[in-house]
């Protein structure tokens, strides 16, 4: 005979069995509104003391806040994939503020009255911490995404990290613990960050003793809690808080940064002024030594040696344009000359052919036989009868 059941047999025996009991169908429920958000519905937690209900209203009428203490009518419902139930709200009635919201109230008059959150008493954040303390979850994301920041921006102080406890009772008293070590280190700069939660998540960090502790520091203190929507008590009393551990360590690095670039920029500014000063300089010694050379005998000298040769290249030149003139006239006249010659000597030159046109000399004539003889301007027939003794 089995003895057992699985799962899913259990789950929908529990549907059941609270669908049908008449209690949980139609249910009024008094507690404290915690943790209310809202997006498309409204959900929140109904507290007392350290137990909590989830609930969910479905219409966009949801008039309450947190820390109401409020009468809340619906019916349970299961959520078997997480065994989880939950309070489907149908109708909600105030009835005045709750324990929590209250004593909480109470406790910041209390505080506000010994000064706590008074700004001329809030320390002086260092432009550039050096050392630093650092209480947080042990290996916590608030803890990385606080020590990445750093990182990332080349930050080279000292971190002085010490683990504790963030949530629940114990807490405050862990973190006060840590807070004394640090204060007595001689830091410049103390921070407490945890990241984003519920509101009861976030409780330990309303606790009147931590708030003590907060107040009496000689160290300036920072504290990152992770959350927006309230401030919560050590918030107030810090130096200074910001909304999450990366804001924090944006907070830090800041004045370092912009003094990297203020650097940079003056350096960048001092080599242009020194690198124009140079040439500044440069050009006015540039000009003296020019004057200096102009002045000096050796160049004074060496200008008058340059005239002089300049003077005796363009005389040279000016007698051999003549020369060479001179020399192409007298050509020309020769050559004139020469051609009148040749026409005088053409005009009077007589020449001796025979019958087949053939130039003779004298000396060439035949006796008896016929001869022409011509110059430019005339053509005659001779005969030779004979020679004529001399």
């Amino acid at each position: 005979m089995k003895n057992f059941i699985t799962v899913k047999q259990l789950g929908k025996y529990l549907s059941q069995e609270i669908k049908t009991d008449p209690i949980l169908r139609r249910v009024k429920i008094v507690g404290e509104i915690k943790d209310l958000s809202s997006k498309y519905y409204t959900y929140f937690q109904l507290n007392e003391d350290d137990e909590n209900l989830s609930c969910v209203y479905f219409g966009n009428d949801f008039n309450f806040k947190e820390g109401d203490q409020v009468v809340a009518e619906g019916s349970i419902n299961l959520y078997l994939r997480d065994s989880k139930y939950q309070l489907r709200v149908e109708s909600c009635s105030l009835l005045g503020k709750g324990k929590d919201s209250i004593q909480l109230d109470k406790l910041k008059i209390k505080l506000q009255n010994k000064g706590y959150f008074d700004l001329d008493k809030k320390k002086n954040i260092p432009l550039y911490p050096e050392k630093i303390g650092l209480v947080s979850g042990l290996e916590s994301a608030a803890y990385y995404d606080f020590i990445k920041v750093l990182t990332t921006n080349n930050y080279h102080g000292k971190i002085f990290y010490l683990p504790a406890l963030v949530q629940g009772k114990l807490a405050p008293e862990n973190i006060v613990q840590a807070l004394d070590l640090l204060d007595n280190m001689d830091l410049d700069l103390i921070v407490v960050t945890r990241g984003g939660g519920s509101k009861n998540d976030l409780s330990a960090f309303d606790a009147e003793e931590l708030a003590d502790k907060i107040f009496s520091l000689d160290t300036p203190i920072m504290t990152a809690i992770g959350h927006e929507i309230d401030l919560s008590i050590a918030d107030m009393v810090a130096d200074i808080h910001l909304q999450t551990p990366t804001k924090a360590g944006e907070y830090i690095v800041k004045n370092m940064v912009q003094a990297r670039e203020t650097i940079k920029y003056l350096k960048s500014n001092i080599q242009n002024q020194l690198f124009n000063k140079y040439l500044t300089s440069r050009n006015l010694v540039d000009n003296i030594h020019h004057k200096i050379e102009l002045k000096n005998p050796n160049f004074l000298l060496e200008k008058l040696e340059n005239r002089v040769n300049n003077i005796e290249g363009e005389i040279s030149l000016t007698i051999n344009d003549k020369l060479n003139n001179s020399s192409n006239l007298i050509n020309d006249y020769y050559k004139a000359l020469g051609d009148a010659y040749n026409d005088i000597i053409a005009k009077n030159q007589i020449y001796l052919q025979d019958d087949e046109g053939i130039y003779l000399e004298l000396d060439k004539l035949k006796v008896n036989k016929t001869y022409y003889l011509s110059n430019s301007k005339r053509k005659l027939k001779i005969y030779i009868e004979g020679e004529v003794d001399e």
